[in-house]
Formats: C-alpha cells, sequence, structure tokens
C-alpha cells in the first residue's frame, strides 16, 4: 500500500514538472565593507503553465475590453443642432437673450456665431466628450465660453472677457 501511494506521489510530480516554466534570476547581494566581492546567489522563478494560461486569459480580456471602450467612445458622436435660442447674464447681472448658430468643422471642432441685440459675435469651438469651450474676440478683447451639456441637452456656460471682472453665465435650448 505505502509503494502504491509513493509511487502515485511520484507520477504526480513528473506530471507537474513537465507543465511548469522556470526561470532563473540571479541576485546580488551587497558585499560587507571589509570585501571587495560580490555574491551572487541564484534563484529559482518557478510559475506553472496553467498560471501563464490564466494570465494570456485576462490579458486577452483586458485588451478586448479596451478596444470596446475605444469603439464605443468613437461611436459617441455629440449631435449639436445649427441653432439654439440663448439666454444669459452679464457679469454685472444684466440679462440677454439672442440665437446661437453652429456650424460643425470636425468631430472635434466647430465655428460658433452669436447674434446678440443688434451686434455678431463669431467664434471657434472645440468639444471633449461633453464639454465644448470656444473663443471669440469681443470689443478687442479675447473671449472664453465653456460650455457643458445637460441631461436634457441644453447647453450650460460660463463665459469671460479678458480685462472685464467676473464672468457671465449663458443656457443655450435648440431651436
Amino acid at each position: 500500500m505505502v509503494g502504491l501511494r509513493e509511487n502515485a506521489e511520484r507520477t504526480r510530480r513528473k506530471k507537474l514538472t513537465k507543465h511548469r516554466a522556470v526561470a532563473t534570476m540571479p541576485i546580488t547581494r551587497n558585499p560587507p565593507m571589509n570585501t571587495p566581492s560580490t555574491q551572487t546567489l541564484p534563484t529559482r522563478l518557478t510559475l506553472t503553465s496553467s498560471v501563464w494560461s490564466r494570465f494570456g486569459a485576462t490579458l486577452a480580456m483586458m485588451t478586448a475590453l479596451f478596444l470596446l471602450a475605444l469603439s464605443a467612445q468613437a461611436a459617441d458622436v455629440l449631435q449639436l443642432a445649427p441653432s439654439y435660442k440663448a439666454v444669459g447674464k452679464n457679469g454685472d447681472g444684466s440679462s440677454y437673450t439672442g440665437t446661437v448658430t453652429i456650424k460643425i468643422i470636425s468631430d472635434t471642432t466647430f465655428g460658433i456665431e452669436w447674434k446678440i441685440g443688434g451686434s455678431v459675435t463669431k467664434g471657434f469651438g472645440m468639444r471633449m466628450n461633453d464639454t465644448l469651450s470656444a473663443t471669440y474676440m469681443l470689443d478687442g478683447q479675447p473671449g472664453l465660453i465653456i460650455y457643458k451639456v445637460q441631461g436634457d441637452g441644453t447647453l450650460a456656460g460660463i463665459w469671460a472677457i479678458k480685462g472685464q471682472p467676473g464672468n457671465g453665465s449663458e443656457v443655450l435650448t435648440a431651436r
């Protein structure tokens, strides 16, 4: 009976040894201060084939998820209306209304035109995910507006003009 157990154990070890990948990595120990040489001790790193196969499966799964996320992001193209009603507040608290026209240039860039009162202001903007920002010139000074797309499709933004204190706010609703 004891002989059968030992034989079975030897057979099991042989099978395990066949499926192992063995790598030897030297470890260098710092020498004592009074010894000029270093000593290299061999160390064995043993990984079974099942570990490698799990690693490969995990890597394949992570790659697939990354590619899926990338394709989902590429498919996530923000649809902008060509025309919006603008309602806003200036930095001094006064209100204004007007229209805004957006002309798509590429997946990430657009031209924008505000018609507020009797004046027309043109600008250029970029999109990143659900945030749009645009620059423009007003009375010879650069301005910047940043819009965030809301759940109902409106664009809520804040703006500032160089040389003017404070900032204004604006909400665009598709017409």
